[in-house]
Parts: C-alpha cells; structure tokens; sequence
C-alpha cells in the first residue's frame, strides 16, 4: 500500500460515502418532512388538506424514485466509465451531486416538495453511475494480493456514511424542523472534495492501456500508484491481456446475454447483488428500532442502539476487509449467507414467542431478538454486503467489465426497491413470521453460490480467464 494508491483509494471512496448518505439521509426526518409536505401543500392551495393517502404515495414516490433512477445510473455507468475513463466518470458524476444539493437545499426556502422529489431522482442517477464506476475503479488500481481489502472500502464508506447520515439526522443536530435542508444539502461537501483533489489523482491504468492503447499513461499511472518505476510485469500482463483482446471481435451488449462465456458470469455476479438485498437486511434495520422498543427501551434510547448497530455495521465491514485476502471470497459470502439464515431462523421463533405468554417471557423473547438482528447484520456486513459490490468486476476482463457491471448492479438497485415496495405489506400480513420470506431465500442464494461461484482470490485476470472458460465453455 503507496501513499498515492492511499489516497487514490479515500478520494474515490467519498463517491461511494455519497452514496451511503443518500441511503440513509430522509429516514431520520421523515416525520418532519411529511409534516412539511402537507404545510407547504395547504400553504400553496389556500389552506386545502393534504389527505393521507395523497401524503402516503408522494412520500413513498420521495424514497422509491431513488432507486428507480439508480437502477438507470447503474446501467449508464459502463459507458460513461468507457467515455470519460474511471477517474473522468466520477468527475463528470459529480455535477450530478450538485444539482441534487441545490435543488433540496432550497425546497424549504420555495415551498416545493416536488424539488425534493427531483432532487431525490438526479441523486438517484448519480448514485447509480457510483454503484458502478467506484468498485470497478478501485479493483483496477489495486495489486492482485490487496484486491479484495481495497474493494471492501467501496461498502465500508457505504456503512460509515449510513451511520453518519443517522448521526447527523438526530433532531438534536440537524434533523431538526429549521435544519433539515442543511442536512439534505450536506451530501455536496464530498463532490467538492473529489472535484478538488480527484484529477490530480491517477487514471486506472489497465483503462489507459487495455481500452486506449496508451502504453505511456499507463506506465506513468502505475508508476504512480506503486511508488516505483519497475512495473514491468503488471505492464506486461495486461499487454498480453490486450492482445487477446485484440485478437476478438469488440464485446457487444448482446454478447453478454448470447454468449456462455459472458452470460454464465454475468447471471452469477447479479446473483450476488441482488442476494445482497433480498437476504433480508433492510428489513432487519426496518425492525430494528421496534425491537429495540420492545426490549424495554424508550424511543430515544432505541434510535441510539440502532446507530449502535450501524456501529457494529462498519466494525464488521472493518474486520471483513482485514480477513478477506486470507479467507477468500467464496467462504466470506458463503459464510455470510449461512450464518443470516440461522439468525432469520431464530429471530422468527423469538418474534412468534414474544408476541405470546407473559410479560416475563416477552421480555425474554425481546433481548433475545435484540442479539438475532445484531448478529444478522454482523454476518451480512463479513459476506454479501462486502463482496457483492467487487465480485463482478473481478469475474470479467477489460472488455466486458464495464458492460457487466451495469447490468449486474441493476439487480442490486431492483432488489432494494421490491424491499422497499413489498415488505411494508408483506409484514402486514406475515406479522412476526415475514422472516420466513428470507429464510427461503438465503436457502437459494446459499445453495447457488456454492455451486456456481468461483474463488476469485489472487486471480489475475488472465487465471480467471481460463477457469471461467473451462468452466462455461
């Protein structure tokens, strides 16, 4: 690890912290923000009330239309990293940011909800674009041996900026009812960093080389990036990548769902997205704070131990990225998914027992979903939520890379947005037995994985090349 590699790595990884914030940014002040919907509603139509099934689908259309047009950035985000280079792609990307800040900035100021709403979808575009570019930019700038840590800081800034959107969001900070603009505008304090300091930082030489055919750049961008000018061997090696390359025809977006060689990888690395969100993690933080409640704790003190949690969160991303050149892919995601399907198993029983027998035993059944949900997330945070995001750039070459990661990534945002639609209602009916929902499918998710996914740990690309093509002909 070089100072500029370092480097290279936080300023990239303030995207993926941009990302994370606007996560995580409307949950604190929702209550807040739909009482100022309906304000500004009666406010603009000479005191006419804002009925709540009216209140309902612009607040749902506030948090759906980000995933919605993150699905679309995602899918952008291939040519856009071709276009403009990996480092260019998330200069471009950062326009975006601002715009998205300016327009929910001054919301209040214009008694315009709908800026939020419009806000909501350019930051959506923007975080799809970084779903894509980030973990793609990052695995080609890293040595093989430090591969997987370095693509783990994608999820980790992801985690950090959850949490410090929930911190920020408290009412006693900015999630107040005079605060929250600051607070929705916050998220273009890191565009301004990286427009400062990301163009003085390397383009991904395997871009430069591969892609362009600009052996000098290269050179001097790696060079860069490993603090010595003997990069021979890593020059070579994706010489001889180019020249395979070369030697067939350019990969076409038909390719990717024709071809076995690209499709069978390509169906395994959006497996591993949307398991990400289909393996019950957003729904653990849904209930999470009414858990906490149920345990015994007020309402202030529950939304404490949920950014406690998020704590936990980052700590466990921390101790996957430590372990996981060691471990290895395969075992950390199999792992992941095996251990959330124990603790899906048991949090159902606890939640079934704590809505039955006497206060003593509820109590009980209450602490002991309080652990199940804790060691969920610590199981999703060592497993799919690390490796998910840098698992499809590393099962393809140059060539189809960035073709594959935006397909891959659409499940990523698809599967967040059925959470999102379909649990509430799901829960309504299923009650304490919605679990069971993912216990069925971590089952599939495991059972795929082992199966079908492949050890990508100190692979290079032309290694993963000849597995994958044993392997899928």
């Amino acid at each position: 690890m070089t100072r500029m590699l370092a480097t290279t790595v936080a300023i990239v990884a303030l995207s993926s912290f941009q990302f994370g914030y606007s996560i995580g940014v409307v949950n604190a002040p929702e209550v807040i923000l739909r009482e100022w919907y309906s304000s500004s509603y009666e406010g603009r139509h000479a005191g006419k009330t804002l009925d709540s099934t009216r209140l309902s689908i612009l607040w749902g259309l506030t948090v759906s239309i980000f995933c919605i047009s993150g699905m679309i950035g995602g899918l952008c985000s291939g040519y856009f990293c071709d276009r403009f280079g990996r480092k260019g792609c998330l200069i471009f990307n950062n326009s975006s940011a601002f715009l998205a800040a300016l327009l929910m900035g001054c919301s209040k100021a214009t008694r315009s909800y709908e800026m939020i709403i419009f806000g909501r979808l350019v930051i959506g575009l923007n975080c799809g674009i970084t779903s894509g570019a980030v973990p793609m930019y990052l695995a080609e700038i890293s040595p093989v041996s430090m591969r997987g840590a370095i693509g783990a800081v994608h999820q980790l800034a992801i985690t950090i900026s959850i949490l410090f959107s929930q911190i920020l969001g408290m009412p006693q900070l900015l999630g107040s009812v005079n605060q929250w603009p600051i607070l929705l505008a916050f998220g273009s304090i890191p565009a301004i960093i990286q427009c400062l300091f990301l163009p003085l930082m390397p383009e991904s030489p395997r871009y430069l080389l591969i892609t362009k055919n600009d052996e000098i750049r290269a050179r001097y961008a790696l060079a860069k990036l490993r603090n010595t000018d003997d990069v021979t061997e890593e020059i070579d090696q994706m010489k001889k990548e180019a020249e395979e390359q070369g030697r067939l025809p350019p990969v076409t977006w038909r390719d990717m769902f024709s071809k076995p060689i690209y499709r069978k990888p390509l169906i395994i690395a959006s497996e591993t997205h949307i398991s990400q969100q289909l393996s019950g993690i957003n729904a653990a933080m849904f209930f999470s704070t009414g858990i906490f409640i149920s345990a015994g704790l007020s309402s202030g003190s529950a939304i404490y131990a949920t950014c406690g949690m998020g704590t936990i969160n980052v700590l466990m991303t921390v101790l996957s990225m430590v372990i996981i050149e060691k471990a290895g892919r395969r075992t950390l995601y199999l792992l992941g998914l095996a251990g959330m399907w124990v603790c899906s198993i048991l949090l159902t029983l606890t939640l079934a027992l704590g809505s039955k027998g006497d206060k003593k035993q509820q109590g009980i059944a209450s602490y002991f979903s309080v652990a199940f949900v804790i060691v969920f997330v610590c199981f999703f945070a060592i497993g799919p939520g690390v490796i998910a995001w840098f698992i499809s750039a590393e099962l393809f070459t140059q060539a189809s890379r960035p073709k594959a990661m935006s397909i891959s990534v659409i499940f990523n945002w698809l599967g967040n947005f059925l959470v999102g639609l379909l649990f509430p209602l799901a829960h309504k009916y299923l009650e304490n037995y919605v679990f069971l929902i993912f216990t069925v499918l971590l089952v599939f998710f495991w059972l795929y994985t082992y199966k079908f996914l492949p050890e990508t740990k100190n692979k290079t690309s032309d290694e993963l090349r000849v597995i994958l093509k044993s392997s899928f002909g």
